[in-house]
């Protein structure tokens, strides 16, 4: 890792605060395009042995290519495509299906299911060979017109022409900036655990509404699988409460057998669910990406996605007005909040569609969902929202 000796003052052009995969995806593509950046890259890079990932994103094809440009085979990470989706509630003949002859584009896959540490791993390996990365994170913020100065918790000052906040939900910038993050919380858990399925994958990612919450089961190879099970406050204690052997059964019967008898293999863990976004994007020289910028409900696995979306979102807007940096962040705040809110509304109208029980509104939905089913073009629309495929994909 590049390190600079402790100074204060040290000027930057650019410093990207925060060294998860969108901060450091950011970081990495605006000095690919020729900008100074400095990375602050929060504690030392501690990944758990693969053995024990249990934390899974599913990439559109947008983040892949995105990715990509950046020098990343996910694949050569051991991410696992997929090529299908089932998405059903009551029963699995009355859900929908996609494939990639409803993708808008000839692509290899719809996504591919890769594991955290491994991305992240892999991306703090290009920055510290490609940029500044500082091993520490920002305790205060102070903006001037000249220039932005981060206090770092090692004791170090680092000012900056533009700081960008990818320090997740809790941004210290984006609370100094005074910009306010409205949200709601769902009072659901997400309860993630690896699993192996009896009757195999097939290259499709699951999705079942439930009463209670959606359950998708994600491939990450031939058998096995990673599960994000939404489930309220009271359910989501009691699924927790249970054994392995007991799980795996409840798990078999909520798919509906749709992969075969379910066996857990890691730990479990399970974390809030929350959705919201902030007021703007943008502050005096200070952008926000990612979870500094929004959150969003799991179930159309789009958080990420988000995150690497808004770091090509920035360096567009910064490339468009390379002159004028304050027309280039508020336009990148519209483009992108826009596009967040939109993806908001889905992910949160989906939520709400599905989650109401009994009998009278499962026939509507079920019926909802299989003339859907019969319509390409709808298909093709929702795909395509989904792999963020509404405009060109990156180039590599």
């Amino acid at each position: 890792m590049k390190h600079m000796e402790k100074r204060t003052g040290a000027r930057h052009a650019i410093a990207v605060v925060g060294g998860g995969i969108a901060g450091t995806a950011c970081a990495l593509q605006l000095a690919a395009a020729g900008h100074r950046v400095t990375l602050l890259v929060g504690a030392p890079l501690s990944v758990a042995p693969v053995e024990d990932e249990i934390r899974y994103y599913a990439l559109s094809p947008a983040s892949v290519a995105l990715l990509s440009a950046l020098g990343l085979d996910v694949e050569s990470l051991g991410a696992c495509r997929y090529t299908d989706m089932e998405v059903w509630g009551s029963q699995p003949r009355d859900g929908l299906h996609f494939s990639l002859a409803d993708a808008p584009q000839s692509l290899p896959a719809l996504g591919h299911i890769v594991g955290h540490g491994r991305l992240l791993e892999a991306l703090r390996g290009q920055a510290d060979a490609a940029l500044e990365c500082l091993p520490t994170f920002a305790q205060a913020v102070h903006f001037h017109d000249d220039g932005v100065q981060v206090d770092c918790a090692d004791g170090d000052l680092v000012t900056a022409d533009l700081v960008i906040s990818a320090e997740g939900a809790s941004a210290v910038l984006r609370e100094a900036a005074g910009i306010d993050m409205t949200g709601w919380d769902y009072d659901q858990q997400g309860i993630v655990a690896n699993v192996c399925c009896a009757g195999g994958m097939q290259r499709t990612a699951w999705q079942r509404f439930l009463a209670t919450g959606p359950l998708a089961l994600l491939p990450l190879d031939a058998q096995r699988a990673s599960i994000v099970w939404s489930a309220n406050g009271m359910e989501a204690e009691r699924l927790l409460a249970l054994d392995d052997a007991a799980f795996g059964v409840e798990l078999t019967q909520a798919m509906q057998g749709v992969v075969g008898d379910i066996t857990v293999e890691s730990r479990r863990a399970a974390f809030p669910l929350r959705a919201g976004q902030a007021a703007r994007y943008y502050g005096d020289r200070l952008a926000l990406i990612g979870d500094s910028a929004h959150l969003v409900h799991p179930l159309a696995g789009q958080g990420l996605n988000l995150g690497l979306g808004d770091a090509a979102g920035l360096l567009a807007a910064l490339e468009q007005h390379s002159r004028d940096l304050p027309r280039a962040l508020k336009t990148y705040s519209r483009r992108r909040r826009t596009a967040v809110e939109d993806m908001i509304a889905v992910t949160d109208g989906l939520y709400r569609l599905f989650g109401p029980a009994g009998p009278s509104f499962a026939e509507l939905r079920d019926a909802g969902m299989a003339l859907v089913n019969r319509s390409a073009v709808a298909r093709q629309w929702l795909v395509a929202r989904a792999l963020g495929l509404e405009g060109r994909l990156p180039s590599a």
